[in-house]
Formats: C-alpha cells, sequence, structure tokens
C-alpha cells in the first residue's frame, strides 16, 4: 500500500509529465502537498523559454498574455490534471483554483477533495 509520500511523489511526477505535454518542458521542482482534503501542488520555474523572454519587456500586457496563455492551457486540459489526483488519491476533486508568478516563475495549484484523505488501510502516512 501506497503511503502519503508515496502518493504526494507520484502526484509530482505525473503532474511534471503532464506540464511536458501540454507546455514543452517541466518545472524545475515540484513538490505536492496533501492536507485533509486539499492537494497543493507547487510547481517552482515553470515558465519556458519563450515566456521568459516575453517577460523581459515588462510590459504589463505581455505578463497578461502570459497568464493569459497559462490559464488557456489549463482549462483546455483540466480534466486530465483531475483525473491524475482523483486517480492517485481515490477521491473526486470538487473544484481548484490555480495562479502563476510571472516574477519567479513559480506557479501553485490547488485541489479540493470531495472528502479527506485517508491513506489506504495497512500503509503508513
Amino acid at each position: 500500500m501506497p503511503t502519503r509520500g508515496q502518493v504526494q511523489d507520484q502526484i509530482s511526477k505525473e503532474i511534471t509529465k503532464f506540464f511536458i505535454k501540454h507546455i514543452g518542458n517541466g518545472p524545475k521542482e515540484i513538490r505536492t502537498y496533501i492536507i485533509d482534503d486539499i492537494v497543493l501542488v507547487r510547481i517552482i520555474d515553470t515558465l519556458g523559454a519563450f515566456s521568459k523572454t516575453l517577460l523581459k519587456s515588462q510590459d504589463p500586457s505581455d505578463i497578461q498574455t502570459i497568464k493569459d496563455i497559462y490559464r488557456k492551457t489549463r482549462e483546455y486540459s483540466l480534466d486530465e490534471l483531475y483525473e491524475i489526483v482523483e486517480r492517485l488519491t481515490g477521491a473526486k476533486v470538487n473544484t481548484s483554483h490555480h495562479d502563476i508568478s510571472t516574477r519567479t516563475g513559480e506557479r501553485v495549484e490547488v485541489f479540493i477533495l470531495d472528502q479527506k484523505y485517508e491513506p489506504p488501510h495497512g500503509s503508513i502516512t
């Protein structure tokens, strides 16, 4: 039976694959935390080369364009993100929230589950 830490690690790995598939590059670092009915994924340095180049202008419209691109990409593939979290936690995702910092390239994904996460019986949390 997988431990909470193993499930967190697997979510991180699957979301890294998701980013490579949909954005073209994976994050420098990714950490997942399961807290009661919340799955928090902290994704560090997820901006691609194109985004970083565009952001050098510091033009507010360019910054908004980058946020819009990442938001749209997420919207189009949200079912896939939900499937990853649901399959690995065994709970349904009720809703999710996200944001990306165009200054640091850090992204946060928050998934709210329909129940408190309980590791499978026999596993160590």
